[in-house]
């Protein structure tokens, strides 16, 4: 098994968080000392991304597999998960897979289903994904920089928010192509729509009005088929509402989990 860069930090129940593609745990700094003054944090680089070593695995189920397989060893009791975007679609297949070792589930600007379908229009475009997916494989900086202006883009702060998320980004690594390429096949393949029933965990999700890259109909559409879920909608957020809104972040992460926010 490939091992996964994770960083430690704080005291209290653990809570497990999980980056979209691309990315790596950096991104989560706006939030990281207000979640870790209640949390002992778990900050996942995903396989291929960051410093965590790449992972030999094509579908969603497999690479949660791994995932948990690792965390498990690190955490003896049961751990609340965040997931954004590509995180949050592993982050429910996770709780899928072993309902008892997830407490709880925080959902961040994700969607079950990427990509539009026939009887899904709630989506990416396919051909606007392939077309990503191509220039992605071209030159990886140059795509990188255009999805990063996607990912802010609707903030009230796009400009400092794109140019904050590339020294992040510069921190660490560039993620192995490999690995990007296998991230994009996940968003591209991976539909849960049908088994958001079987999550039975309490979710929060939380979404940017604005959101470019998953629309706020795909939130509203999926917590209508989970049993147990709450939708928080940012105002004047994007896809990263914890850059863009970190404060009320924070606040209602903690508010969720049962802790008060200092």
């Amino acid at each position: 098994m490939s091992a996964l860069y994770i960083e430690q930090i704080g005291a209290g129940q653990p809570l497990v968080i999980l980056h979209g593609w691309g990315m790596h745990g950096g991104i989560w700094q706006t939030v990281r000392d207000g979640l870790a003054e209640h949390h002992r944090l778990y900050i996942v680089d995903l396989p291929g991304m960051g410093f965590s070593d790449a992972l030999l695995a094509e579908h969603l189920p497999q690479v949660a597999n791994a995932m948990r397989a690792e965390l498990n060893q690190l955490i003896a009791q049961p751990y609340h998960l965040i997931g954004w975007s590509l995180g949050g679609l592993l982050a429910m297949q996770m709780a899928l897979q072993e309902s008892s070792a997830i407490a709880k589930l925080i959902l961040v600007a994700t969607t079950p289903c990427f990509v539009d379908r026939h009887d899904w229009q709630h989506g990416v475009p396919k051909q606007v994904f392939h077309g990503f997916f191509k220039e992605v494989m071209q030159d990886f900086a140059s795509a990188l920089e255009k999805f990063l202006a996607l990912i802010a883009m609707g903030s009230s702060h796009t400009r400092q928010e794109v140019k904050m998320l590339l020294q992040v980004m510069l921190q660490r690594p560039h993620p192995r192509l490999q690995s990007l390429q296998a991230g994009l096949k996940l968003l591209l393949e991976s539909d849960l729509r049908e088994q958001l029933q079987d999550i039975q965990q309490p979710v929060l999700w939380i979404h940017g009005e604005r959101d470019r890259l998953c629309p706020v109909s795909a939130a509203q559409w999926a917590t209508q088929q989970l049993p147990q879920a709450t939708l928080e909608i940012f105002p004047a957020a994007g896809h990263e509402p914890f850059i863009s809104h970190p404060q009320q972040f924070v606040q209602s992460v903690n508010a969720f989990l049962g802790t008060s926010s200092s």
